[in-house]
């Protein structure tokens, strides 16, 4: 099997196999293959269906959801680059929702001329995709932004996950962890997200004083 590749699922542009990479088009090499449920692998893309990390080479090709039946892929998986992947989690990353099929890239991420490169290059600069997210490991957790922030929770008085708005909540007891405030801990039942309820203690209230003796 020779060299083959996808197209980034964001911005369109190849993902080039290592050798297939100059030095102005290196991110386009730096991938990340992101699963629905939000975990991703990290690596360099090595041409032939592998993720390359500074401890293992491993093999992703079935993993990625493709249009092309000759393949044969199951996979649900897509690959993109990791200056992509911000982007790629806040659009597509939603709890239920399967990720789109991915194209191949026409030159394999491999066969692009040297003006092709410089215009690649170009394209990245423009796009200010030059900053990259840092991928520390070989499987991270990304992060996948709330649907609701601290003050609309609170608005909604606490009755609506923070992630995907469901009301299907399973709270836990609540525990005092420290003098002026109390948590207790939430799993949302439909997406699978957890946190923890905050309580601070706001004033009194119903004082009744006491006679009081000289």
């Amino acid at each position: 099997m020779g060299y083959f590749s996808w197209l980034c699922p964001v911005c369109g542009l190849p993902i080039l196999s290592a050798l297939g990479a100059d030095r102005e088009t290196q991110v386009l090499n730096e991938v990340a293959l992101v699963h629905p449920d939000g975990n991703s692998l990290g690596g360099c893309y090595d041409g032939y269906g592998r993720v390359c990390t500074d401890d293992v080479d491993i093999l992703i090709f079935e993993s990625v959801k493709e249009a092309d039946s000759d393949t044969g892929n199951t996979g649900d998986a897509s690959l993109v680059h990791q200056v992509c992947l911000r982007e790629f989690v806040e659009k597509y990353v939603v709890p239920g929702r399967e990720f789109m099929f991915q194209a191949r890239d026409p030159k394999q991420g491999f066969f692009h001329s040297a003006e092709e490169l410089r215009a690649l290059g170009r394209k990245v600069r423009e796009n200010g995709r030059i900053v990259r997210p840092v991928l520390a490991g070989a499987f991270q957790a990304v992060e996948v932004l709330a649907s609701l922030t601290s003050n609309e929770y609170v608005s909604r008085v606490g009755d609506s996950c923070p992630q995907c708005k469901s009301q299907d909540l399973c709270v836990g007891e609540a525990v005092q962890t420290g003098r002026a405030f109390t948590e207790r801990p939430v799993k949302c039942l439909t997406c699978g997200a957890t946190w923890k309820d905050r309580f601070i203690l706001h004033g009194y209230t119903d004082l009744k004083l006491s006679e009081m003796r000289a």
